[in-house]
């Protein structure tokens, strides 16, 4: 299917709708076809919905000479859950009522998803499991928009626990609940100094922060290394490149 829609979207001028339902009508029955067509809607809005913090991912949020991935949590097959991340959300998209109601609204149509996989007339490991992985995402997105005490982070190990037991090879969580050493960033204050929110530069970044944190990188780094998960380091060509 992605295949044929990338093809005719080059050489076609239909729009992605109309492809997938020319697709459907070739191939499937019509009661399969309407199936079909609703559960790729339905994996296109999750994956838009679930995957970003729309009100960061909207955001243009820049660190000395580079722009912050709007996908800040998950990194191709691996999820990070930590603090840091938390309060960098926080500080830059607050803790909106409506982002929590909008996953509310997500989970009601993760379940409608749930339902269509399960009516398949062959049992699809492979949806099986991109729908569980929604289900884990909207669990660990409570603990970035909701409360993050020692009863959330047990529900998140618990769940994190049966989805790797279940998917031995399905995305790798690495969480970290190590509160912070140093007390001032636990209010986000670290996070709005040193990010910006326009492309350039503050007489703060050109005569301090550039030169300050190149300095100090290494010392923190070191310092730190336990707080920096592995896949910073691993892909994505480490964090190094944000201190250049």
């Amino acid at each position: 299917m992605n295949a044929v829609a990338a093809v005719r979207l080059f050489s076609t001028g239909k729009t992605a709708p109309e492809i997938l339902h020319e697709f459907c009508v070739e191939r499937f029955a019509q009661n399969e076809r309407e199936r079909l067509e609703e559960m790729v809607g339905l994996f296109d809005a999750l994956i838009d919905q679930l995957w970003y913090f729309a009100p960061f991912a909207q955001q243009s949020i820049w660190f000395r000479r580079l722009r912050v991935p709007p996908l800040l949590w998950i990194f191709w097959d691996t999820i990070l859950v930590n603090r840091a991340l938390r309060l960098v959300f926080n500080t830059f998209q607050g803790t909106d009522k409506s982002l929590r109601k909008q996953d509310r609204k997500q989970r009601r149509l993760l379940r409608r998803l749930r339902t269509l996989v399960e009516e398949m007339p062959v049992r699809e490991a492979d949806l099986e499991m991109a729908v569980d992985t929604f289900g884990l995402l909207a669990h660990l997105r409570k603990f970035y928009l909701g409360k993050a005490g020692k009863k959330r982070e047990r529900k998140i190990r618990a769940e994190v626990g049966e989805y790797r037991q279940r998917y031995p090879h399905g995305f790798t969580v690495e969480c970290d609940f190590t509160p912070f050493s140093i007390r001032w960033m636990t209010t986000g204050l670290f996070f709005s100094i040193f990010m910006r929110t326009e492309p350039r530069y503050r007489r703060f970044d050109r005569f301090l922060l550039i030169p300050l944190t190149g300095w100090m990188f290494p010392l923190i780094k070191r310092r730190q290394r336990r707080r920096i998960p592995d896949i910073a380091e691993r892909q994505a060509a480490g964090l190094e490149i944000f201190f250049r």
